[in-house]
């Protein structure tokens, strides 16, 4: 079984290097949505993009939350997040460069409709990869990693 810090380290390579994030939303009647977005990590966020009118950005105006996950079924990194909705055209332009650095896509090009970043700050992680892991998956609580 592996450590926590070991756990840690496998946690922020998989926000480094994964492409991809299932981001879930509830709307205000708790009917979940689960979509699949491009990912990007900074450090501290895990930012995606998509459109103004879409189900995800109305579940999280009206909760500022969101539950993610990475990686697969044998390996399984689920973060609970705080988000902020940030337009394209306001985010600081590393951003979106970073963005687009590693997603090989711009949403300031988009021409489909207003787009928003969704700069989502962990406030609980867990990461497990097999059932003798389940006990000690929490790595963050409250923000703080364990």
């Amino acid at each position: 079984m592996r450590t926590v810090k070991a756990r840690q380290d496998h946690a922020l390579h998989l926000l480094r290097t994964t492409r991809d994030v299932w981001v879930a939303t509830a709307d205000r009647h708790g009917r979940p949505h689960l979509v699949p977005f491009s990912l990007d990590w900074d450090g501290s966020h895990v930012i995606a993009s998509t459109s103004t009118n879409s189900p995800t950005v109305r579940n999280v105006k009206a909760s500022g939350l969101a539950r993610l996950s990475v990686g697969d079924t044998r390996d399984v990194l689920l973060l609970d997040v705080q988000v902020k909705l940030v337009p394209v055209t306001e985010a600081d332009p590393r951003v979106s460069e970073h963005f687009n650095a590693r997603n090989h896509w711009d949403p300031r090009t988009t021409t489909t409709g207003d787009w928003v970043y969704l700069i989502m700050t962990p406030e609980s992680v867990q990461a497990w990869q097999n059932e003798e892991e389940l006990e000690g998956r929490t790595l963050m609580r409250e923000g703080h990693w364990l």
